[in-house]
Protein backbone atom coordinates (compact mmCIF):
# COMPACT_ATOMS: atom_id res chain seq x y z
CA UNK A 1 0.00 0.00 0.00
CA UNK A 2 3.07 2.48 0.94
CA UNK A 3 4.58 1.86 -2.14
CA UNK A 4 2.03 2.23 -4.52
CA UNK A 5 1.16 5.89 -3.02
CA UNK A 6 4.81 6.57 -3.47
CA UNK A 7 4.31 5.33 -7.43
CA UNK A 8 1.19 7.85 -7.79
CA UNK A 9 2.95 10.42 -5.86
CA UNK A 10 6.09 10.05 -8.42
CA UNK A 11 4.25 10.04 -11.44
CA UNK A 12 1.86 13.39 -10.44
CA UNK A 13 4.24 16.08 -11.79
CA UNK A 14 4.64 14.47 -14.72
CA UNK A 15 0.91 14.42 -15.68
CA UNK A 16 1.01 17.83 -14.69
CA UNK A 17 3.85 18.47 -17.07
CA UNK A 18 2.17 16.90 -19.91
CA UNK A 19 -1.21 18.42 -19.02
CA UNK A 20 1.00 21.91 -19.34
CA UNK A 21 2.22 21.31 -22.32
CA UNK A 22 -1.02 20.57 -23.71
CA UNK A 23 -2.82 23.69 -22.20
CA UNK A 24 0.31 25.52 -24.26
CA UNK A 25 0.33 23.68 -27.49
CA UNK A 26 -3.50 24.50 -27.41
CA UNK A 27 -3.38 28.43 -26.17
CA UNK A 28 -0.59 28.45 -29.87
CA UNK A 29 -2.96 26.98 -31.76
CA UNK A 30 -6.13 29.23 -30.52
CA UNK A 31 -3.40 32.65 -31.22
CA UNK A 32 -2.07 31.45 -34.11
CA UNK A 33 -6.00 30.74 -35.17
CA UNK A 34 -6.77 34.10 -34.88
CA UNK A 35 -4.11 35.78 -35.70
CA UNK A 36 -4.39 34.11 -39.05
CA UNK A 37 -7.96 34.92 -39.10
CA UNK A 38 -7.15 38.52 -38.13
CA UNK A 39 -4.69 38.96 -41.00
CA UNK A 40 -7.18 36.97 -44.02
CA UNK A 41 -7.70 39.91 -46.13
CA UNK A 42 -4.86 42.02 -45.22
CA UNK A 43 -2.04 39.27 -45.64
CA UNK A 44 -3.63 36.05 -47.28
CA UNK A 45 -0.28 34.61 -47.74
CA UNK A 46 0.64 35.34 -43.79
CA UNK A 47 -2.67 34.42 -42.92
CA UNK A 48 -2.29 30.88 -44.54
CA UNK A 49 1.38 30.23 -43.16
CA UNK A 50 -0.15 30.93 -39.64
CA UNK A 51 -2.52 28.54 -40.51
CA UNK A 52 -2.96 26.19 -43.56
CA UNK A 53 -6.65 25.53 -42.44
CA UNK A 54 -7.78 28.98 -43.01
CA UNK A 55 -9.43 28.29 -46.34
CA UNK A 56 -10.87 31.73 -46.85
CA UNK A 57 -7.47 32.94 -46.68
CA UNK A 58 -6.17 30.36 -49.06
CA UNK A 59 -8.44 31.76 -52.13
CA UNK A 60 -8.36 35.46 -51.36
CA UNK A 61 -4.67 34.78 -52.24
CA UNK A 62 -5.06 32.32 -54.94
CA UNK A 63 -8.17 34.86 -56.18
CA UNK A 64 -5.82 37.70 -55.71
CA UNK A 65 -2.68 36.34 -57.05
CA UNK A 66 -4.67 35.19 -60.55
CA UNK A 67 -6.31 37.99 -61.15
CA UNK A 68 -2.69 39.57 -62.16
CA UNK A 69 -0.53 37.88 -65.03
CA UNK A 70 1.73 35.44 -64.13
CA UNK A 71 5.08 33.47 -65.20
CA UNK A 72 4.93 29.64 -65.10
CA UNK A 73 7.16 29.41 -61.33
CA UNK A 74 4.19 31.66 -60.07
CA UNK A 75 1.51 29.36 -61.69
CA UNK A 76 2.87 26.51 -60.39
CA UNK A 77 3.60 27.51 -57.17
CA UNK A 78 -0.01 28.78 -57.50
CA UNK A 79 -1.39 25.46 -58.47
CA UNK A 80 0.49 23.55 -55.63
CA UNK A 81 -1.15 25.78 -53.03
CA UNK A 82 -4.72 25.19 -54.48
CA UNK A 83 -3.86 21.35 -54.06
CA UNK A 84 -2.61 21.43 -50.39
CA UNK A 85 -5.81 23.65 -49.97
CA UNK A 86 -7.76 20.60 -51.50
CA UNK A 87 -6.31 17.97 -49.40
CA UNK A 88 -7.34 20.36 -46.11
CA UNK A 89 -10.66 21.12 -47.40
CA UNK A 90 -11.77 18.66 -50.52
CA UNK A 91 -15.24 20.10 -50.10
CA UNK A 92 -14.61 23.56 -50.58
CA UNK A 93 -15.89 23.98 -54.53
CA UNK A 94 -14.06 27.36 -54.74
CA UNK A 95 -10.67 25.31 -54.36
CA UNK A 96 -11.54 22.86 -57.48
CA UNK A 97 -11.84 26.37 -59.63
CA UNK A 98 -8.89 27.82 -58.76
CA UNK A 99 -7.27 24.67 -59.44
CA UNK A 100 -8.69 24.99 -62.92
CA UNK A 101 -7.50 28.62 -63.34
CA UNK A 102 -4.45 27.27 -62.96
CA UNK A 103 -4.06 23.78 -65.28
CA UNK A 104 -5.65 26.88 -67.66
CA UNK A 105 -2.92 29.26 -67.42
CA UNK A 106 -0.77 25.65 -68.08
CA UNK A 107 -2.42 25.25 -71.06
CA UNK A 108 -4.12 21.57 -69.72
CA UNK A 109 -7.44 22.28 -70.80
CA UNK A 110 -8.78 19.35 -70.42
CA UNK A 111 -7.90 18.88 -66.23
CA UNK A 112 -8.94 22.58 -65.68
CA UNK A 113 -12.43 21.84 -67.44
CA UNK A 114 -12.40 18.13 -64.93
CA UNK A 115 -11.74 20.50 -62.18
CA UNK A 116 -14.94 23.30 -62.74
CA UNK A 117 -16.99 19.90 -63.43
CA UNK A 118 -16.02 19.15 -60.33
CA UNK A 119 -16.19 22.51 -58.62
CA UNK A 120 -20.10 22.15 -59.97
CA UNK A 121 -20.94 18.82 -58.74
CA UNK A 122 -19.40 20.23 -55.32
CA UNK A 123 -21.42 23.11 -55.71
CA UNK A 124 -23.96 23.80 -58.87
CA UNK A 125 -24.17 27.41 -58.66
CA UNK A 126 -19.79 28.10 -58.32
CA UNK A 127 -19.63 31.35 -60.56
CA UNK A 128 -16.05 30.94 -62.01
CA UNK A 129 -16.51 27.25 -62.93
CA UNK A 130 -20.01 28.28 -64.25
CA UNK A 131 -18.48 31.09 -66.53
CA UNK A 132 -16.02 28.92 -67.74
CA UNK A 133 -17.94 25.88 -68.59
CA UNK A 134 -20.85 28.31 -70.60
CA UNK A 135 -17.41 29.57 -72.37
CA UNK A 136 -16.08 25.84 -73.06
CA UNK A 137 -19.51 24.40 -74.24
CA UNK A 138 -19.95 27.56 -76.66
CA UNK A 139 -17.06 27.13 -78.07
CA UNK A 140 -17.15 23.18 -78.26
CA UNK A 141 -20.62 24.38 -80.09
CA UNK A 142 -22.59 22.01 -76.83
CA UNK A 143 -25.58 24.76 -77.13
CA UNK A 144 -27.91 23.28 -74.73
CA UNK A 145 -25.53 22.76 -71.89
CA UNK A 146 -24.35 26.50 -72.37
CA UNK A 147 -28.10 27.95 -72.37
CA UNK A 148 -28.63 26.23 -69.05
CA UNK A 149 -25.27 27.09 -67.50
CA UNK A 150 -26.51 31.09 -69.03
CA UNK A 151 -30.06 30.40 -67.16
CA UNK A 152 -28.11 29.47 -63.77
CA UNK A 153 -25.56 32.64 -63.93
CA UNK A 154 -28.58 34.66 -64.38
CA UNK A 155 -31.07 33.41 -61.66
CA UNK A 156 -28.01 33.21 -59.15
CA UNK A 157 -25.32 35.99 -60.07
CA UNK A 158 -27.67 38.39 -62.13
CA UNK A 159 -24.85 40.89 -61.61
CA UNK A 160 -22.58 38.50 -63.99
CA UNK A 161 -24.96 38.12 -67.11
CA UNK A 162 -23.15 40.94 -68.74
CA UNK A 163 -20.77 38.46 -69.08
CA UNK A 164 -22.99 36.56 -70.91
CA UNK A 165 -25.57 38.65 -72.70
CA UNK A 166 -23.39 39.50 -75.66
CA UNK A 167 -22.75 35.87 -77.05
CA UNK A 168 -26.96 34.92 -76.43
CA UNK A 169 -27.97 35.75 -79.96
CA UNK A 170 -25.59 34.02 -81.96
CA UNK A 171 -26.12 31.11 -79.34
CA UNK A 172 -29.71 30.99 -79.51
CA UNK A 173 -29.36 30.57 -83.77
CA UNK A 174 -29.22 26.82 -82.84
CA UNK A 175 -32.73 24.91 -82.30
CA UNK A 176 -31.61 22.86 -79.34
CA UNK A 177 -30.59 25.82 -77.45
CA UNK A 178 -33.52 27.85 -78.50
CA UNK A 179 -35.63 25.68 -77.33
CA UNK A 180 -33.55 24.85 -74.42
CA UNK A 181 -34.06 29.06 -73.66
CA UNK A 182 -37.61 28.56 -74.42
CA UNK A 183 -38.39 26.15 -71.50
CA UNK A 184 -35.81 27.45 -69.16
CA UNK A 185 -36.13 31.37 -69.02
CA UNK A 186 -40.26 30.95 -69.10
CA UNK A 187 -39.88 30.53 -65.40
CA UNK A 188 -38.70 33.57 -64.56
CA UNK A 189 -40.48 37.03 -65.69
CA UNK A 190 -37.02 38.91 -64.76
CA UNK A 191 -35.05 35.98 -66.58
CA UNK A 192 -36.95 36.78 -69.45
CA UNK A 193 -37.02 40.35 -69.56
CA UNK A 194 -33.28 40.50 -69.09
CA UNK A 195 -32.86 37.51 -71.93
CA UNK A 196 -35.19 39.45 -74.59
CA UNK A 197 -32.93 42.66 -73.99
CA UNK A 198 -29.79 40.84 -74.82
CA UNK A 199 -31.50 40.33 -77.67
CA UNK A 200 -31.87 44.23 -79.21
CA UNK A 201 -28.52 44.25 -81.03
CA UNK A 202 -29.77 43.74 -84.86
CA UNK A 203 -32.48 42.46 -86.87
CA UNK A 204 -31.24 38.56 -86.58
CA UNK A 205 -31.49 38.78 -83.29
CA UNK A 206 -34.44 41.20 -82.70
CA UNK A 207 -35.99 38.61 -85.10
CA UNK A 208 -35.39 36.05 -82.35
CA UNK A 209 -36.59 38.06 -79.52
CA UNK A 210 -40.15 38.47 -81.64
CA UNK A 211 -39.91 34.58 -81.46
CA UNK A 212 -39.31 33.98 -78.11
CA UNK A 213 -42.60 36.43 -76.73
CA UNK A 214 -44.90 34.72 -79.85
CA UNK A 215 -43.87 31.30 -78.32
CA UNK A 216 -44.50 32.00 -74.79
CA UNK A 217 -47.44 34.32 -75.50
CA UNK A 218 -48.54 30.63 -77.00
CA UNK A 219 -47.77 29.15 -73.77
CA UNK A 220 -50.22 31.18 -71.74
CA UNK A 221 -47.42 33.61 -70.28
CA UNK A 222 -49.20 36.70 -69.36
CA UNK A 223 -46.68 39.25 -68.23
CA UNK A 224 -44.76 39.79 -71.50
CA UNK A 225 -46.14 43.37 -71.71
CA UNK A 226 -42.27 45.14 -71.01
CA UNK A 227 -40.74 42.63 -73.40
CA UNK A 228 -43.53 43.78 -76.02
CA UNK A 229 -42.95 46.90 -75.61
CA UNK A 230 -39.15 47.01 -75.83
CA UNK A 231 -38.79 44.95 -79.11
CA UNK A 232 -41.45 46.71 -80.61
CA UNK A 233 -39.72 50.08 -79.70
CA UNK A 234 -36.63 48.54 -81.12
CA UNK A 235 -38.37 47.56 -84.25
CA UNK A 236 -39.83 50.85 -84.96
CA UNK A 237 -36.48 52.33 -84.03
CA UNK A 238 -35.01 50.16 -86.91
CA UNK A 239 -37.87 50.94 -89.13
CA UNK A 240 -39.21 47.74 -89.28
CA UNK A 241 -42.61 48.89 -88.84
CA UNK A 242 -44.77 46.27 -90.04
CA UNK A 243 -43.33 43.75 -87.97
CA UNK A 244 -43.38 45.58 -85.09
CA UNK A 245 -47.28 46.15 -85.24
CA UNK A 246 -47.78 42.73 -85.81
CA UNK A 247 -45.62 41.86 -82.39
CA UNK A 248 -47.96 44.16 -80.79
CA UNK A 249 -50.93 42.93 -82.42
CA UNK A 250 -50.50 39.05 -82.26
CA UNK A 251 -49.67 39.41 -78.46
CA UNK A 252 -53.40 40.73 -77.65
CA UNK A 253 -55.53 38.91 -75.82
CA UNK A 254 -59.30 38.48 -76.87
CA UNK A 255 -61.21 41.32 -75.03
CA UNK A 256 -58.21 43.40 -76.20
CA UNK A 257 -58.57 42.18 -80.35
CA UNK A 258 -62.51 43.80 -79.77
CA UNK A 259 -60.72 47.22 -79.70
CA UNK A 260 -58.38 47.25 -82.11
CA UNK A 261 -58.63 49.48 -85.44
CA UNK A 262 -57.10 52.19 -87.19
CA UNK A 263 -57.01 53.76 -84.04
CA UNK A 264 -56.26 51.45 -80.77
CA UNK A 265 -59.00 51.66 -78.29
CA UNK A 266 -60.58 55.13 -79.56
CA UNK A 267 -63.24 54.67 -76.64
CA UNK A 268 -60.40 54.79 -73.75
CA UNK A 269 -62.13 51.36 -72.55
CA UNK A 270 -58.34 50.21 -71.73
CA UNK A 271 -55.56 51.14 -69.29
CA UNK A 272 -52.86 52.18 -71.21
CA UNK A 273 -50.06 49.66 -71.91
CA UNK A 274 -47.03 51.71 -72.81
CA UNK A 275 -47.13 50.01 -76.36
CA UNK A 276 -46.00 53.06 -78.66
CA UNK A 277 -48.95 51.32 -80.70
CA UNK A 278 -51.42 52.13 -77.46
CA UNK A 279 -51.91 55.73 -76.11
CA UNK A 280 -48.85 57.20 -74.84
CA UNK A 281 -49.76 59.08 -71.82
CA UNK A 282 -48.02 62.95 -71.50
CA UNK A 283 -45.70 63.22 -68.78
CA UNK A 284 -44.27 67.02 -68.44
CA UNK A 285 -44.51 70.07 -65.85
CA UNK A 286 -47.39 71.96 -66.31
CA UNK A 287 -49.90 69.45 -67.34
CA UNK A 288 -51.78 66.30 -66.15
CA UNK A 289 -52.89 63.67 -68.24
CA UNK A 290 -54.74 60.59 -67.38
CA UNK A 291 -56.93 57.92 -68.94
CA UNK A 292 -60.02 58.22 -66.56
CA UNK A 293 -63.69 57.64 -66.13
CA UNK A 294 -65.92 60.62 -65.33
CA UNK A 295 -69.46 60.96 -64.86
CA UNK A 296 -71.52 62.47 -67.97
CA UNK A 297 -75.12 62.70 -67.20
CA UNK A 298 -77.38 61.11 -64.32
CA UNK A 299 -76.52 58.94 -61.49
CA UNK A 300 -76.45 55.66 -62.55
CA UNK A 301 -73.57 53.56 -63.18
CA UNK A 302 -74.43 53.37 -67.24
CA UNK A 303 -73.78 57.48 -67.14
CA UNK A 304 -70.08 57.22 -67.07
CA UNK A 305 -67.09 57.13 -69.95
CA UNK A 306 -63.54 57.06 -69.84
CA UNK A 307 -62.26 59.70 -71.44
CA UNK A 308 -58.65 61.09 -72.48
CA UNK A 309 -58.05 64.18 -69.91
CA UNK A 310 -54.88 67.03 -70.46
CA UNK A 311 -55.50 69.00 -67.39
CA UNK A 312 -53.49 72.27 -67.44
CA UNK A 313 -51.73 74.01 -64.50
CA UNK A 314 -52.03 77.74 -64.99
CA UNK A 315 -48.24 77.58 -66.23
CA UNK A 316 -46.02 78.48 -69.27
CA UNK A 317 -46.01 75.18 -71.02
CA UNK A 318 -44.69 74.16 -73.90
CA UNK A 319 -45.35 70.57 -75.71
CA UNK A 320 -45.10 68.14 -78.81
CA UNK A 321 -46.58 64.38 -77.67
CA UNK A 322 -46.83 61.63 -79.63
CA UNK A 323 -50.24 59.95 -78.25
CA UNK A 324 -49.86 56.86 -80.37
CA UNK A 325 -48.53 55.42 -83.32
CA UNK A 326 -50.55 54.18 -86.68
CA UNK A 327 -50.28 51.53 -89.37
CA UNK A 328 -52.44 53.10 -92.40
CA UNK A 329 -51.97 51.33 -96.35
CA UNK A 330 -51.80 54.49 -98.92
CA UNK A 331 -55.77 55.60 -99.45
CA UNK A 332 -58.00 58.30 -98.36
CA UNK A 333 -59.50 58.39 -94.84
CA UNK A 334 -61.62 60.02 -92.18
CA UNK A 335 -60.80 60.68 -88.81
CA UNK A 336 -63.58 61.85 -86.53
CA UNK A 337 -63.29 63.03 -82.65
CA UNK A 338 -64.81 63.96 -79.95
CA UNK A 339 -64.23 66.36 -77.50
CA UNK A 340 -64.68 68.96 -74.69
CA UNK A 341 -62.95 71.48 -72.59
CA UNK A 342 -63.95 73.11 -68.99
CA UNK A 343 -62.42 76.91 -69.05
CA UNK A 344 -59.80 75.89 -70.92
CA UNK A 345 -57.10 79.15 -71.65
CA UNK A 346 -54.77 79.07 -74.44
CA UNK A 347 -52.20 81.19 -75.96
CA UNK A 348 -51.39 79.54 -78.93
CA UNK A 349 -54.12 76.84 -80.24
CA UNK A 350 -53.87 73.06 -78.73
CA UNK A 351 -53.51 70.93 -82.15
CA UNK A 352 -54.46 67.53 -82.39
CA UNK A 353 -52.82 66.04 -85.64
CA UNK A 354 -51.97 62.95 -88.04
CA UNK A 355 -49.00 62.91 -89.65
CA UNK A 356 -45.96 60.54 -91.72
CA UNK A 357 -43.15 59.64 -89.01
CA UNK A 358 -40.52 59.52 -91.12
CA UNK A 359 -40.61 62.87 -92.11
CA UNK A 360 -43.22 64.59 -89.26
CA UNK A 361 -45.52 65.62 -92.44
CA UNK A 362 -48.58 66.72 -91.25
CA UNK A 363 -51.78 64.78 -92.62
CA UNK A 364 -54.17 66.49 -91.14
CA UNK A 365 -55.09 68.46 -88.16
CA UNK A 366 -57.36 70.24 -85.34
CA UNK A 367 -57.60 72.83 -83.28
CA UNK A 368 -59.10 72.85 -79.97
CA UNK A 369 -61.57 75.67 -78.90
CA UNK A 370 -60.77 77.56 -75.80
CA UNK A 371 -63.58 77.89 -73.11
CA UNK A 372 -66.39 75.62 -72.19
CA UNK A 373 -67.22 73.45 -74.95
CA UNK A 374 -69.56 70.87 -74.88
CA UNK A 375 -68.82 67.55 -76.86
CA UNK A 376 -68.29 68.57 -80.32
CA UNK A 377 -67.44 66.22 -82.90
CA UNK A 378 -65.12 67.11 -85.34
CA UNK A 379 -64.69 65.83 -88.92
CA UNK A 380 -61.51 65.80 -91.23
CA UNK A 381 -60.73 63.98 -94.45
CA UNK A 382 -56.86 62.99 -95.61
CA UNK A 383 -55.16 60.91 -97.66
CA UNK A 384 -51.82 58.61 -96.88
CA UNK A 385 -49.64 59.16 -99.68
CA UNK A 386 -48.07 55.79 -101.59
CA UNK A 387 -44.24 56.93 -100.21
CA UNK A 388 -42.63 57.93 -97.16
CA UNK A 389 -45.43 57.45 -95.11
CA UNK A 390 -45.48 53.03 -93.69
CA UNK A 391 -46.17 54.61 -90.11
CA UNK A 392 -48.23 57.55 -88.85
CA UNK A 393 -48.49 59.10 -85.59
CA UNK A 394 -51.40 60.68 -83.78
CA UNK A 395 -49.78 64.05 -82.07
CA UNK A 396 -50.79 66.99 -79.75
CA UNK A 397 -48.83 70.21 -79.63
CA UNK A 398 -49.30 73.60 -78.55
CA UNK A 399 -46.45 75.22 -81.60
CA UNK A 400 -43.33 76.82 -80.26
CA UNK A 401 -43.73 79.65 -78.08
CA UNK A 402 -41.91 81.99 -75.77
CA UNK A 403 -42.42 80.04 -72.15
CA UNK A 404 -43.37 83.08 -70.41
CA UNK A 405 -45.85 83.72 -67.14
CA UNK A 406 -47.90 86.09 -69.39
CA UNK A 407 -48.46 82.80 -72.20
CA UNK A 408 -50.27 80.27 -69.51
CA UNK A 409 -52.68 77.35 -70.00
CA UNK A 410 -55.07 76.63 -67.33
CA UNK A 411 -58.33 74.50 -67.63
CA UNK A 412 -59.00 70.94 -68.79
CA UNK A 413 -58.71 69.59 -72.60
CA UNK A 414 -61.25 66.09 -72.72
CA UNK A 415 -60.84 63.79 -75.99
CA UNK A 416 -63.81 61.27 -75.81
CA UNK A 417 -63.24 59.62 -78.83
CA UNK A 418 -61.13 59.22 -81.64
CA UNK A 419 -61.79 56.75 -85.03
CA UNK A 420 -60.14 56.71 -88.30
CA UNK A 421 -62.43 55.27 -91.23
CA UNK A 422 -61.55 54.18 -94.92
CA UNK A 423 -63.38 56.16 -97.27
CA UNK A 424 -65.57 54.65 -99.14
CA UNK A 425 -65.80 51.54 -97.88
Amino acid sequence: MAQKSWRMIKQKPVVQLVMTLFAICITVVVILSAASNFTTTLNPGLAVALNPLNTSARIYKLTDQFSKPTIDVETSNLKELAIQGIMYDPLDARLFSLLGVANERQNNIGAAQKNYIQALSLLPTEIHALERRFFYNLSAAKFVKAVSQADIILRRWPAKWVDVQPYMPELLRDKGAYDEALKLFSINSTGRQRLIFSLRRDQRSIAIARRLIRDWHAQGIDDLQLSINFITKRLIQIKDYLNAYRLFFGTLDSEKRRHSGYVFNGNFDLEPSGNQFDWQVPNQAGLNAEIRKIRIEGNSAENFENVFMIKFLDSPVRFSRVLQSLILPPSNFTMKLTYSTQDLKTKKPIKFQIECRDKNTPLAAISFQPGNNEKKQIEIKFEVPVSNCTLQQLKISNDNFVESWKNRYSGTLLLHNIAISLDGV
